[in-house]
């Protein structure tokens, strides 16, 4: 891993822009001043530097170099030292605006001021640009920086401050454009979220979405889109906010670190234009007061040498370091492994035996729409419509509270989480959040109610942000609680109310990210040991945003070992694998059960869930005692001892073509140049005799000159010692008898040789 990394040129730009707030009145916004938003920029700017001769950073053996012309930030080196990208082009800044005694929207008219060096934090340095449009009232700093401890992303951000006296609309369009140079005829790669249910795969309840989770084409004069969204529509989620652009022998990583927008790779004779807008639709507008700032978010532009799994592999070792929460590189036991407690309500067993590191209050453990002080007295753990009285887990939940819950996982060595929705109780009540009463605030809510529930908060209100910071920072720190998991839409895509965005405006699900992202980062700096998870409806809201603070995100709401199999295939060539928890119940895999799906069985469909995050699920069910084993074996002793190590800091090859449930399919981890014992493992699936019952499977990362013993989990007539080049070159060949199977395969370094 460590010897390619350095073969990595991304680019990130970001132009980072946080509005004021308004409300309607007669078609237009006025400000008002109790909810406006300023956000100050945490980094130190230095001495003036020259952006007109020209500025250059470097990230390991890459190098980025550009200067100011006409006003305009243009790049004159971007690339390898075997490939220069560069155009020689302009990229764009925020595009229109419109003062609020305007008709019209205007072009900016943008006049570069000053340069000055930067540094950040997380070992970020480089530069700060100012430009300004007098006429419009407002300031523009960009800021370009390098990580110096890693290779990876240069980084482009900024602020967009409302200088003037009025209010102006700003429309920010394809708020980053550039044009570059492209190879050869190249083809676009671009992955749906796979949110609900992975495309292709028919879910036990007879649910399917046609699809193939990656999408291919060839970009010739073509226009290639990638559109993201949070949403619960699940038949039409959108697709991941990334696409790479293969060339073969190179390629390019484009990416947006936000929660919704538009990609677009628009490919011209030898060029190709990169293109970045806020709303999927690309027309966001949003008002600025004056004395307020806003956000436009990350984009990642990157050149590589190789394939895509050498890029993807790139890439997600830089975010995992710089972009991920710290404790996923800080704590060694991320991701931890998790499992429902109304499953095993022994702790002591789930813990020490089975492996469990997180017990998960999955959503509905409160007992209707009852406020946090509420849910946490004994007696109101019923899950609705899920357990029944008499269960296992509500008998030893009534002699249980929140506290005490947490305080016993603690003991044994783990840790609570807990599901929770910032949504409105409709209760009569003071020191809630509710819409109802003297108390209440229902401008606090929007009208966004999944599945007839109650309102999901608004977070564009900023008032509503700091009740809910307090709120819940203060229930989780009097329980001890220490990792907060949504569901739904935390991130509301509407909302009819008007706060910093317009009542039913494109700006909603922006302002709402933002507000979300300010709830999240006070609960990381208030709450000891805080973690965030994902769960919005499954996997609605895998993106990087929410990468960003997010220790895992679920791969998709199935709970199906074949869905999760696929999704996890097709998001990984996005998100590090660390990040993606793969949520998966055993009766899935359970053959002859209700749920069972597919042909694999239990040993198969366990191992399908071992390849990310491990969350196990067995709805309505306490584990087996068979159960109990393999988890002992599977989860406390493989898993952690041996897959955690390499998915976490290894390189994560597809070594084998999508999960389809017929053909054979493969992952392979790889750290050859690890100190530790084992430097990769192969993991195999055969779900039917189709192809047959042998496979040779080239593996990659490896050292050609290292010689390797290959050790078989299950069938050690197969073991064998073979060199780096052989694996790479001619491959492995694994025997699979019988109609279905699956095989891992670990990778040390031969004794002697």
């Amino acid at each position: 891993m460590k010897n390619i990394l350095k073969t990595l040129l991304p680019v990130l730009f970001a132009a980072v822009i946080i509005a004021g707030c308004s409300r309607e009145s007669d078609g237009k916004e006025e400000s008002s001043d109790s909810m406006s938003t300023i956000v100050t920029d945490t980094g130190t700017t230095g001495i003036p530097a020259d952006a007109e001769k020209g500025l250059s950073l470097t990230s390991g053996d890459a190098a980025l170099s550009f200067y100011v012309k006409d006003d305009s930030i243009v790049i004159n080196s971007f690339g390898t030292d075997k490939y220069q990208l560069a155009a020689d082009a302009a990229c764009t800044l925020p595009a229109q605006y419109r003062l609020n005694d305007g008709d019209f929207l205007t072009e900016f008219s943008w006049k570069f001021d000053a340069a000055y060096e930067y540094t950040g934090d997380r070992e970020e340095a480089g530069y700060r640009l100012v430009f300004s449009d007098e006429n419009a009232g407002m300031k523009c700093d960009i800021i370009i920086t390098a990580r110096t401890g890693l290779a990876g992303p240069f980084e482009f951000y900024g602020y967009l401050y409302c200088t003037g006296e009025k209010t102006v609309l700003v429309q920010p369009d394809s708020y980053f454009a550039a044009t570059i140079k492209k190879e050869g005829n190249p083809t676009a790669w671009t992955f749906g979220k796979e949110g609900w249910l992975a495309e292709g795969v028919k879910k036990y309840s007879g649910e399917y979405y046609s699809g193939t989770g990656i999408r291919k084409k060839e970009i010739k004069n073509n226009t290639i889109k990638a559109s993201c969204k949070v949403s619960s529509d699940y038949p039409n989620p959108g697709s991941l906010p990334m696409m790479y652009i293969d060339g073969g022998d190179y390629g390019l990583i484009f990416a947006q670190e936000w929660s919704s927008g538009l990609l677009t790779a628009k490919g011209k004779d030898d060029t190709l234009t990169l293109g970045a807008a806020l709303d999927p639709n690309g027309e966001l507008s949003t008002y600025l007061n004056p004395g307020d700032s806003m956000l436009l978010p990350p984009v990642y532009i990157g050149v590589y040498e190789g394939d895509v799994e050498v890029g993807s592999n790139l890439f997600k070792h830089w975010f995992l370091r710089y972009k991920a929460p710290e404790c996923m590189t800080e704590n060694q036991n991320e991701p931890l492994t998790q499992y429902d407690y109304c499953l095993e309500t022994d702790i002591e067993n789930a813990v020490k035996y089975c492996g469990f590191e997180s017990l998960k209050l999955d959503y509905g453990w409160w007992a209707g729409g009852r406020p946090a002080e509420v849910m946490a007295t004994p007696g109101f753990w019923m899950r609705e419509g899920l357990l029944k009285e008499g269960t296992h887990f509500l008998t030893e939940m009534k002699f249980l509270n929140m506290k005490a819950l947490c305080d016993a996982a603690k003991a044994q060595g783990g840790t609570v989480t807990v599901y929770y929705m910032p949504r409105d109780t409709m209760l009569n009540q003071a020191g809630i959040p509710t819409s109802l009463g003297k108390n209440g605030h229902p401008e606090w809510f929007s009208n966004v109610k999944i599945n007839g529930l109650n309102a999901s908060a608004d977070f564009g209100n900023t008032e509503c942000v700091a009740f809910f910071q307090k709120y819940m920072g203060d229930f989780f720190t009097k329980n001890g609680i220490t990792t907060w998991r949504s569901d739904f839409e935390p991130i509301c895509h509407t909302s009819d109310k008007a706060n910093r965005h317009k009542a039913g405006g494109n700006d909603v699900q922006y302002w709402c990210t933002v507000g979300f992202g300010e709830l999240v980062d006070y609960l990381y700096e208030n709450v000891p040991g805080f973690r965030y998870e994902s769960c919005s409806s499954g996997g609605m809201m895998k993106d990087l945003f929410t990468a960003t603070r997010a220790t895992v995100i679920n791969c998709d709401d199935s709970s199906d070992y074949n869905s999760l199999h696929a999704s996890f295939y097709d998001s990984s060539y996005v998100f590090h694998p660390a990040q993606l928890q793969l949520p998966c119940g055993i009766q899935s895999y359970t053959v002859g059960g209700q749920y069972y799906t597919g042909t694999g069985d239990f040993l198969y469909g366990l191992r399908c869930s071992l390849t990310g995050g491990v969350m196990i699920g067995k709805w309505n069910e306490v584990f087996s005692d068979s159960d109990k084993e393999m988890l002992n074996k599977y989860v406390e002793g493989i898993y952690k001892e041996k897959l955690r190590p390499l998915i976490r800091e290894g390189d994560l090859y597809h070594i084998l073509p999508r999960p389809d449930g017929e053909n054979w399919d493969g992952l392979e981890y790889v750290d050859a140049d690890t100190d530790r014992e084992i430097k990769g493992v192969v993991m195999l699936w055969k779900p039917t005799n189709k192809e047959g019952e042998t496979k040779t499977v080239k593996l990659r990362g490896l050292m050609a000159d290292v010689s390797y013993q290959l050790t078989f989990e299950d069938r050690p007539e197969q073991n064998r010692v073979m060199t780096g080049a052989e694996l790479m070159e001619t491959g492995l060949t694994v025997t699979i008898s019988g109609d279905v199977g699956s095989e891992i395969v670990w990778l040390t370094e031969a004794e002697g040789k």
